[in-house]
Protein backbone atom coordinates (compact mmCIF):
# COMPACT_ATOMS: atom_id res chain seq x y z
CA UNK A 1 0.00 0.00 0.00
CA UNK A 2 1.66 3.73 -0.95
CA UNK A 3 0.56 6.04 1.25
CA UNK A 4 1.92 9.51 1.02
CA UNK A 5 5.30 8.09 -1.12
CA UNK A 6 5.64 5.58 1.35
CA UNK A 7 4.96 1.79 1.44
CA UNK A 8 3.40 -0.18 4.05
CA UNK A 9 3.13 -4.06 3.92
CA UNK A 10 -0.51 -5.07 4.47
CA UNK A 11 -2.63 -8.21 4.84
CA UNK A 12 -5.82 -8.95 3.69
CA UNK A 13 -8.51 -9.36 6.43
CA UNK A 14 -10.96 -10.55 4.16
CA UNK A 15 -13.41 -7.85 4.73
CA UNK A 16 -14.61 -5.18 2.03
CA UNK A 17 -11.91 -2.62 1.59
CA UNK A 18 -10.34 -3.91 4.89
CA UNK A 19 -6.55 -4.78 5.47
CA UNK A 20 -4.26 -5.02 7.99
CA UNK A 21 -0.90 -2.85 8.28
CA UNK A 22 2.22 -5.63 8.89
CA UNK A 23 4.84 -4.95 11.11
CA UNK A 24 7.57 -6.38 8.95
CA UNK A 25 10.24 -6.71 11.69
CA UNK A 26 8.07 -9.05 13.64
CA UNK A 27 6.51 -11.55 11.26
CA UNK A 28 5.03 -13.31 13.86
CA UNK A 29 3.68 -11.14 16.13
CA UNK A 30 -0.29 -12.39 16.93
CA UNK A 31 -2.33 -8.45 16.34
CA UNK A 32 -1.43 -6.37 13.01
CA UNK A 33 -3.53 -2.75 13.58
CA UNK A 34 -6.80 -2.64 11.50
CA UNK A 35 -7.60 -0.18 8.45
CA UNK A 36 -9.58 0.60 5.51
CA UNK A 37 -9.89 3.05 2.63
CA UNK A 38 -13.02 5.69 3.58
CA UNK A 39 -14.95 7.10 1.08
CA UNK A 40 -12.63 10.34 0.70
CA UNK A 41 -10.13 7.97 -0.37
CA UNK A 42 -7.81 8.39 3.33
CA UNK A 43 -6.71 5.35 4.90
CA UNK A 44 -7.72 5.21 8.57
CA UNK A 45 -7.45 2.78 11.52
CA UNK A 46 -10.66 0.94 12.42
CA UNK A 47 -13.30 -1.23 11.24
CA UNK A 48 -14.94 -2.50 7.99
CA UNK A 49 -18.84 -1.25 8.27
CA UNK A 50 -20.94 -3.04 10.72
CA UNK A 51 -17.66 -3.56 12.67
CA UNK A 52 -17.42 -0.65 14.66
CA UNK A 53 -15.64 1.87 12.05
CA UNK A 54 -13.93 5.12 13.06
CA UNK A 55 -14.04 8.15 10.67
CA UNK A 56 -11.08 8.56 8.07
CA UNK A 57 -8.93 11.18 9.76
CA UNK A 58 -5.13 11.74 9.98
CA UNK A 59 -3.47 10.67 13.32
CA UNK A 60 -3.04 14.15 14.68
CA UNK A 61 -6.93 14.38 13.96
CA UNK A 62 -7.67 11.04 15.55
CA UNK A 63 -5.79 11.94 18.68
CA UNK A 64 -7.54 15.52 19.21
CA UNK A 65 -10.88 13.23 18.55
CA UNK A 66 -9.56 11.12 21.42
CA UNK A 67 -8.82 13.83 23.78
CA UNK A 68 -10.47 17.39 22.91
CA UNK A 69 -8.23 18.98 24.92
CA UNK A 70 -5.46 18.73 22.78
CA UNK A 71 -4.35 21.29 20.27
CA UNK A 72 -2.39 21.06 16.97
CA UNK A 73 1.23 22.16 18.81
CA UNK A 74 -0.02 19.70 22.23
CA UNK A 75 -0.61 16.85 19.25
CA UNK A 76 2.73 17.15 17.57
CA UNK A 77 4.45 17.46 21.23
CA UNK A 78 2.87 13.38 21.56
CA UNK A 79 4.40 12.51 18.75
CA UNK A 80 7.66 14.17 18.91
CA UNK A 81 8.15 11.67 22.11
CA UNK A 82 9.11 9.05 19.66
CA UNK A 83 11.47 8.48 16.86
CA UNK A 84 9.57 6.09 14.86
CA UNK A 85 11.59 4.36 11.68
CA UNK A 86 12.13 6.94 9.02
CA UNK A 87 9.74 6.10 6.45
CA UNK A 88 7.28 4.76 8.45
CA UNK A 89 6.01 7.52 10.79
CA UNK A 90 2.29 7.41 9.83
CA UNK A 91 2.26 3.91 10.12
CA UNK A 92 3.24 4.16 13.47
CA UNK A 93 1.21 7.46 14.47
CA UNK A 94 -1.63 5.53 13.50
CA UNK A 95 -1.13 2.62 15.63
CA UNK A 96 0.03 4.70 18.57
CA UNK A 97 -3.53 6.37 18.33
CA UNK A 98 -4.71 2.83 17.90
CA UNK A 99 -3.35 1.53 21.16
CA UNK A 100 -4.62 4.77 23.21
CA UNK A 101 -8.47 4.60 22.31
CA UNK A 102 -8.19 0.55 23.25
CA UNK A 103 -6.36 1.09 26.77
CA UNK A 104 -3.92 -1.35 25.76
CA UNK A 105 -0.26 -1.44 27.10
CA UNK A 106 2.15 0.45 25.07
CA UNK A 107 5.02 -1.65 25.33
CA UNK A 108 5.39 -2.05 21.81
CA UNK A 109 6.51 1.51 21.51
CA UNK A 110 8.99 1.80 24.38
CA UNK A 111 12.12 1.12 22.22
CA UNK A 112 11.14 4.15 20.24
CA UNK A 113 9.78 6.42 23.08
CA UNK A 114 12.39 9.46 23.31
CA UNK A 115 11.27 10.91 26.95
CA UNK A 116 10.52 9.67 30.21
CA UNK A 117 7.13 7.76 30.46
CA UNK A 118 6.24 10.86 33.06
CA UNK A 119 6.70 13.01 30.75
CA UNK A 120 5.11 10.92 27.56
CA UNK A 121 1.72 11.62 29.99
CA UNK A 122 1.89 14.88 30.72
CA UNK A 123 1.91 15.69 26.86
CA UNK A 124 -1.25 13.07 26.76
CA UNK A 125 -2.53 15.18 29.26
CA UNK A 126 -2.18 18.55 27.24
CA UNK A 127 0.66 19.91 29.74
CA UNK A 128 4.41 19.35 29.77
CA UNK A 129 7.36 18.97 32.45
CA UNK A 130 10.46 21.71 31.60
CA UNK A 131 13.20 21.02 29.17
CA UNK A 132 14.63 21.90 25.89
CA UNK A 133 13.06 21.03 22.59
CA UNK A 134 13.87 17.19 21.01
CA UNK A 135 15.77 17.20 18.31
CA UNK A 136 14.98 14.26 16.14
CA UNK A 137 17.90 11.58 15.48
CA UNK A 138 17.68 8.56 13.14
CA UNK A 139 18.06 5.50 15.51
CA UNK A 140 18.27 1.76 15.10
CA UNK A 141 15.54 0.13 17.21
CA UNK A 142 17.06 -1.52 20.31
CA UNK A 143 16.35 -1.92 24.25
CA UNK A 144 14.08 0.78 25.15
CA UNK A 145 16.23 4.18 26.77
CA UNK A 146 12.96 4.64 29.04
CA UNK A 147 10.66 2.80 31.29
CA UNK A 148 7.47 1.27 29.58
CA UNK A 149 4.29 3.42 29.68
CA UNK A 150 1.71 2.05 32.18
CA UNK A 151 -1.60 1.19 30.92
CA UNK A 152 -4.39 4.10 32.03
CA UNK A 153 -5.46 1.72 35.00
CA UNK A 154 -2.31 0.90 36.21
CA UNK A 155 -0.27 4.83 35.81
CA UNK A 156 -0.93 5.31 40.05
CA UNK A 157 2.20 3.04 40.21
CA UNK A 158 3.99 5.82 38.55
CA UNK A 159 3.16 8.17 41.56
CA UNK A 160 5.61 6.44 43.92
CA UNK A 161 8.67 8.49 44.90
CA UNK A 162 11.94 8.42 45.72
CA UNK A 163 12.45 10.60 48.94
CA UNK A 164 15.55 10.99 51.95
CA UNK A 165 14.13 9.15 54.73
CA UNK A 166 15.98 11.97 56.45
CA UNK A 167 13.15 13.84 54.98
CA UNK A 168 10.43 11.97 56.52
CA UNK A 169 8.95 11.44 60.11
CA UNK A 170 6.84 8.15 60.76
CA UNK A 171 3.29 9.34 61.73
CA UNK A 172 1.69 5.97 62.46
CA UNK A 173 3.38 3.12 63.17
CA UNK A 174 1.32 -0.11 62.54
CA UNK A 175 0.38 1.15 59.11
CA UNK A 176 3.42 3.17 58.35
CA UNK A 177 2.46 6.76 57.46
CA UNK A 178 5.28 9.21 57.22
CA UNK A 179 4.50 13.20 56.93
CA UNK A 180 7.16 15.20 55.09
CA UNK A 181 9.57 17.50 57.21
CA UNK A 182 12.32 18.19 55.40
CA UNK A 183 13.12 19.15 51.42
CA UNK A 184 10.95 21.51 49.41
CA UNK A 185 8.98 24.01 51.78
CA UNK A 186 5.71 23.56 49.48
CA UNK A 187 6.09 19.91 50.17
CA UNK A 188 6.13 20.30 54.24
CA UNK A 189 3.55 18.43 55.91
CA UNK A 190 2.83 15.95 52.97
CA UNK A 191 1.94 12.77 54.13
CA UNK A 192 2.84 9.38 52.15
CA UNK A 193 2.48 5.80 52.52
CA UNK A 194 5.32 3.17 51.40
CA UNK A 195 4.65 0.81 48.92
CA UNK A 196 8.26 -1.51 47.89
CA UNK A 197 10.83 1.49 48.91
CA UNK A 198 8.87 4.06 47.44
CA UNK A 199 6.62 6.73 49.04
CA UNK A 200 3.48 8.00 47.21
CA UNK A 201 1.25 11.04 48.37
CA UNK A 202 -1.87 10.34 50.17
CA UNK A 203 -4.91 12.68 50.64
CA UNK A 204 -4.91 14.29 53.98
CA UNK A 205 -7.10 12.38 55.84
CA UNK A 206 -9.95 14.59 57.23
CA UNK A 207 -12.39 13.53 59.72
CA UNK A 208 -11.01 10.28 59.54
CA UNK A 209 -9.87 9.12 63.05
CA UNK A 210 -6.60 8.00 63.16
CA UNK A 211 -7.15 4.52 65.34
CA UNK A 212 -9.37 3.99 61.74
CA UNK A 213 -6.86 4.36 59.09
CA UNK A 214 -7.09 1.47 57.06
CA UNK A 215 -7.60 3.32 53.83
CA UNK A 216 -6.37 5.97 52.17
CA UNK A 217 -6.40 7.90 48.81
CA UNK A 218 -2.97 7.79 46.57
CA UNK A 219 -2.28 11.17 44.32
CA UNK A 220 -0.84 12.71 41.40
CA UNK A 221 1.70 14.15 42.93
CA UNK A 222 1.87 16.61 39.72
CA UNK A 223 -1.88 17.53 40.15
CA UNK A 224 -3.07 20.12 42.69
CA UNK A 225 -6.92 19.02 43.21
CA UNK A 226 -8.07 21.53 46.52
CA UNK A 227 -11.30 22.91 44.88
CA UNK A 228 -14.26 21.53 43.03
CA UNK A 229 -13.30 23.04 39.94
CA UNK A 230 -10.19 21.22 39.65
CA UNK A 231 -11.54 18.14 40.60
CA UNK A 232 -14.29 18.05 38.21
CA UNK A 233 -11.88 18.99 35.60
CA UNK A 234 -9.15 16.16 36.41
CA UNK A 235 -12.32 13.77 36.21
CA UNK A 236 -13.47 15.24 32.74
CA UNK A 237 -10.02 15.17 31.23
CA UNK A 238 -9.09 12.13 32.62
CA UNK A 239 -10.63 9.17 34.98
CA UNK A 240 -7.35 7.83 35.61
CA UNK A 241 -5.68 10.65 37.12
CA UNK A 242 -7.99 10.77 39.97
CA UNK A 243 -7.23 9.63 43.71
CA UNK A 244 -6.37 5.61 44.51
CA UNK A 245 -7.94 3.80 46.98
CA UNK A 246 -5.50 1.99 49.22
CA UNK A 247 -6.26 -0.23 51.97
CA UNK A 248 -4.18 -1.91 54.60
CA UNK A 249 -3.65 -5.34 55.00
CA UNK A 250 -2.69 -5.81 58.79
CA UNK A 251 -2.14 -9.55 58.08
CA UNK A 252 0.41 -8.46 55.56
CA UNK A 253 1.85 -5.86 56.91
CA UNK A 254 1.25 -3.70 53.77
CA UNK A 255 -0.85 -1.57 51.39
CA UNK A 256 -3.27 -2.73 48.53
CA UNK A 257 -4.34 -1.35 45.59
CA UNK A 258 -7.76 -2.51 44.29
CA UNK A 259 -8.24 -2.09 41.12
CA UNK A 260 -11.47 0.06 40.59
CA UNK A 261 -11.60 3.35 40.44
CA UNK A 262 -13.97 5.36 43.14
CA UNK A 263 -15.53 7.47 40.53
CA UNK A 264 -16.42 6.29 37.08
CA UNK A 265 -16.97 9.33 35.61
CA UNK A 266 -17.48 13.21 36.72
CA UNK A 267 -19.38 14.25 39.90
CA UNK A 268 -22.02 16.49 37.21
CA UNK A 269 -22.56 13.41 35.37
CA UNK A 270 -23.44 11.39 38.27
CA UNK A 271 -25.97 14.26 39.93
CA UNK A 272 -27.33 14.38 36.39
CA UNK A 273 -28.27 10.69 36.63
CA UNK A 274 -29.53 10.87 40.08
CA UNK A 275 -31.83 13.94 39.28
CA UNK A 276 -32.48 14.18 35.73
CA UNK A 277 -34.80 17.15 35.95
CA UNK A 278 -32.57 19.40 37.01
CA UNK A 279 -31.14 22.22 34.77
CA UNK A 280 -27.49 21.35 33.96
CA UNK A 281 -26.48 24.92 35.84
CA UNK A 282 -28.14 23.09 38.61
CA UNK A 283 -26.57 20.05 38.08
CA UNK A 284 -23.05 21.95 38.23
CA UNK A 285 -24.04 24.09 41.09
CA UNK A 286 -25.41 20.65 43.26
CA UNK A 287 -22.13 19.07 42.29
CA UNK A 288 -20.02 22.11 43.93
CA UNK A 289 -22.32 22.11 46.70
CA UNK A 290 -21.47 19.02 47.37
CA UNK A 291 -18.06 18.94 46.90
CA UNK A 292 -17.85 21.56 49.45
CA UNK A 293 -19.89 20.46 51.82
CA UNK A 294 -17.49 16.97 52.27
CA UNK A 295 -14.62 18.98 51.72
CA UNK A 296 -14.61 22.40 53.32
CA UNK A 297 -10.38 23.25 53.67
CA UNK A 298 -9.64 21.18 50.23
CA UNK A 299 -10.23 17.55 49.18
CA UNK A 300 -9.55 15.00 51.88
CA UNK A 301 -9.90 11.70 51.94
CA UNK A 302 -12.59 11.39 54.52
CA UNK A 303 -14.51 14.08 51.60
CA UNK A 304 -13.54 11.90 48.54
CA UNK A 305 -15.11 9.22 50.19
CA UNK A 306 -18.44 10.75 51.53
CA UNK A 307 -18.93 12.17 47.79
CA UNK A 308 -18.47 8.87 46.34
CA UNK A 309 -21.23 7.55 48.82
CA UNK A 310 -23.63 10.59 48.83
CA UNK A 311 -23.57 10.03 45.03
CA UNK A 312 -24.11 6.32 45.15
CA UNK A 313 -26.93 6.61 47.57
CA UNK A 314 -28.58 9.50 45.38
CA UNK A 315 -28.50 7.24 42.55
CA UNK A 316 -29.30 4.35 44.20
CA UNK A 317 -30.34 4.65 47.61
CA UNK A 318 -28.11 1.72 48.16
CA UNK A 319 -26.02 2.95 51.10
CA UNK A 320 -26.15 5.26 54.58
CA UNK A 321 -24.28 8.57 54.44
CA UNK A 322 -24.08 11.34 57.09
CA UNK A 323 -27.08 13.93 57.29
CA UNK A 324 -25.50 17.21 56.95
CA UNK A 325 -24.04 15.90 53.53
CA UNK A 326 -27.97 15.40 52.88
CA UNK A 327 -29.10 15.94 49.67
CA UNK A 328 -29.61 18.60 46.65
CA UNK A 329 -32.35 20.53 48.80
CA UNK A 330 -30.90 19.93 52.35
CA UNK A 331 -27.56 21.41 50.76
CA UNK A 332 -29.41 24.48 49.45
CA UNK A 333 -29.09 27.41 52.00
CA UNK A 334 -32.16 28.91 53.54
CA UNK A 335 -33.25 32.18 51.47
CA UNK A 336 -32.99 35.33 53.39
CA UNK A 337 -36.28 37.57 53.09
CA UNK A 338 -36.25 41.22 52.10
CA UNK A 339 -37.22 44.17 53.91
CA UNK A 340 -40.36 44.04 52.74
CA UNK A 341 -40.86 39.85 53.47
CA UNK A 342 -40.57 38.56 50.35
CA UNK A 343 -37.55 36.26 48.73
CA UNK A 344 -35.81 36.87 45.27
CA UNK A 345 -34.88 34.16 43.11
CA UNK A 346 -31.20 34.44 42.09
CA UNK A 347 -30.12 31.85 39.58
CA UNK A 348 -26.02 33.43 39.12
CA UNK A 349 -23.98 31.20 37.96
CA UNK A 350 -21.44 30.08 40.69
CA UNK A 351 -24.70 31.18 43.24
CA UNK A 352 -26.23 27.90 44.73
CA UNK A 353 -29.64 29.56 46.04
CA UNK A 354 -31.96 27.86 44.20
CA UNK A 355 -32.54 24.85 42.40
CA UNK A 356 -34.16 24.88 38.21
CA UNK A 357 -35.84 21.95 37.14
CA UNK A 358 -36.14 21.47 32.78
CA UNK A 359 -39.17 22.52 31.06
CA UNK A 360 -37.76 20.16 28.14
CA UNK A 361 -38.88 17.35 29.86
CA UNK A 362 -41.98 17.81 31.00
CA UNK A 363 -44.29 18.86 27.88
CA UNK A 364 -48.08 18.61 28.25
CA UNK A 365 -48.10 18.81 32.15
CA UNK A 366 -45.81 22.02 31.82
CA UNK A 367 -48.00 23.77 28.77
CA UNK A 368 -51.09 23.25 31.13
CA UNK A 369 -49.90 24.52 34.24
CA UNK A 370 -48.81 27.91 31.93
CA UNK A 371 -52.44 27.80 30.02
CA UNK A 372 -54.73 26.81 33.15
CA UNK A 373 -53.46 29.38 35.51
CA UNK A 374 -54.87 27.27 39.11
CA UNK A 375 -53.45 25.65 41.97
CA UNK A 376 -54.43 21.45 40.29
CA UNK A 377 -52.42 22.38 37.24
CA UNK A 378 -49.45 23.88 39.29
CA UNK A 379 -49.77 21.22 42.04
CA UNK A 380 -50.13 17.84 38.86
CA UNK A 381 -46.77 19.79 37.20
CA UNK A 382 -44.66 19.61 40.64
CA UNK A 383 -45.85 16.83 41.81
CA UNK A 384 -45.06 15.09 37.71
CA UNK A 385 -40.99 16.72 38.28
CA UNK A 386 -40.51 15.60 41.74
CA UNK A 387 -41.79 12.10 41.05
CA UNK A 388 -39.09 11.64 38.38
CA UNK A 389 -36.60 13.21 39.89
CA UNK A 390 -37.44 10.40 42.66
CA UNK A 391 -39.32 11.89 45.35
CA UNK A 392 -42.39 10.08 46.58
CA UNK A 393 -45.06 12.66 47.41
CA UNK A 394 -47.60 11.87 50.03
CA UNK A 395 -51.04 11.87 48.77
CA UNK A 396 -52.72 11.69 51.80
CA UNK A 397 -52.30 15.10 52.42
CA UNK A 398 -54.67 17.20 50.26
CA UNK A 399 -53.98 20.79 50.54
CA UNK A 400 -54.24 22.61 46.76
CA UNK A 401 -51.36 24.29 47.08
CA UNK A 402 -48.56 22.40 48.93
CA UNK A 403 -46.46 19.25 48.49
CA UNK A 404 -45.27 16.71 51.51
CA UNK A 405 -42.83 14.19 49.72
CA UNK A 406 -39.39 12.22 50.59
CA UNK A 407 -36.77 10.59 48.96
CA UNK A 408 -36.73 6.43 49.40
CA UNK A 409 -35.26 5.66 52.89
CA UNK A 410 -34.44 9.36 53.74
CA UNK A 411 -35.39 10.76 57.62
CA UNK A 412 -35.79 14.19 55.93
CA UNK A 413 -39.50 14.97 55.04
CA UNK A 414 -39.97 18.44 52.42
CA UNK A 415 -42.50 20.49 52.61
CA UNK A 416 -43.63 22.68 49.24
CA UNK A 417 -45.54 25.87 49.64
CA UNK A 418 -46.32 26.46 45.48
CA UNK A 419 -46.78 29.98 43.97
CA UNK A 420 -46.72 31.45 40.40
CA UNK A 421 -44.09 34.15 40.80
CA UNK A 422 -43.23 37.13 38.13
CA UNK A 423 -39.76 38.58 37.72
CA UNK A 424 -38.35 36.15 40.63
CA UNK A 425 -40.07 37.90 43.37
CA UNK A 426 -41.67 34.93 45.45
CA UNK A 427 -43.84 36.24 48.20
CA UNK A 428 -44.23 35.25 52.13
CA UNK A 429 -47.27 33.04 52.67
CA UNK A 430 -47.89 33.33 55.88
CA UNK A 431 -47.70 29.93 56.56
CA UNK A 432 -45.42 28.38 58.77
CA UNK A 433 -46.00 24.87 59.24
CA UNK A 434 -47.96 22.09 56.92
CA UNK A 435 -51.97 22.06 58.31
CA UNK A 436 -52.67 19.44 60.94
CA UNK A 437 -56.43 19.87 59.93
CA UNK A 438 -56.01 17.88 56.70
CA UNK A 439 -53.94 15.31 58.27
CA UNK A 440 -54.57 11.27 59.40
CA UNK A 441 -53.12 10.30 62.40
CA UNK A 442 -50.23 8.66 60.87
CA UNK A 443 -49.50 11.49 58.95
CA UNK A 444 -49.51 14.61 61.62
CA UNK A 445 -46.90 11.77 63.85
CA UNK A 446 -44.51 11.14 61.33
CA UNK A 447 -44.87 15.29 60.53
CA UNK A 448 -44.39 15.79 64.41
CA UNK A 449 -41.42 13.74 64.63
CA UNK A 450 -39.54 15.27 61.26
CA UNK A 451 -39.95 18.86 63.14
CA UNK A 452 -39.01 17.49 66.24
CA UNK A 453 -35.54 15.74 64.69
CA UNK A 454 -35.02 18.68 62.21
CA UNK A 455 -35.77 17.03 59.76
CA UNK A 456 -38.24 18.88 58.05
CA UNK A 457 -37.61 21.12 55.32
CA UNK A 458 -39.28 24.44 54.09
CA UNK A 459 -39.30 25.07 50.55
CA UNK A 460 -40.81 27.62 48.13
CA UNK A 461 -41.29 26.56 44.37
CA UNK A 462 -43.71 26.67 41.34
CA UNK A 463 -43.22 28.53 37.92
CA UNK A 464 -41.52 31.96 37.60
CA UNK A 465 -42.39 34.46 34.59
CA UNK A 466 -39.50 36.56 33.74
CA UNK A 467 -39.75 40.60 32.45
CA UNK A 468 -38.77 38.99 28.64
CA UNK A 469 -41.54 36.58 29.23
CA UNK A 470 -39.46 33.08 29.84
CA UNK A 471 -40.15 30.70 32.35
CA UNK A 472 -38.91 28.40 34.63
CA UNK A 473 -39.71 26.08 37.23
CA UNK A 474 -37.56 26.34 40.30
CA UNK A 475 -37.51 25.67 44.21
CA UNK A 476 -35.88 27.47 46.90
CA UNK A 477 -35.43 26.63 50.82
CA UNK A 478 -37.17 29.28 53.42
Amino acid sequence: MNEQNRWFSIIDDGGEQAWRVKDVRRPHRHHQDLIRLDQKGRWEVGSPPGRGLRGGLSPDEQLMQLYPFLDEAKVRRVFESFNFPCGHELEFQLSLVHYLRSGAALDLFDQYLMVTPQRLLARLRGADLPGTPLTPVNVTPGPSRAGPVRPARERFVDWGQTIDPVQLQLKHVEQGIYVRVGGPPELIGTEYIKIDQHYYPILPLGAVPPRTINTVFMRDPTLSLRTYEQFESMLRRDLFDQPRVATFAAADGRWINPMPMPFRKTMAASVAEAFPMLTATSVEEVARALFNAANPNGLTAWGASMMQRTLRHWRSGASVVPAHLGEPMTLLPRSSPTVQGHWLLNDAPGQYSQLNYRTDRIGPPFQDALEAGGRPSLRALMVEVLTRDGYQIDFSYPMPGELLFRRPKSQTLYWLQLQRTSAGVVSRSGVNAPSPFLMSTLLNERVGTAQRSNNLVSLMGGINRSHDGATSIFVIRI
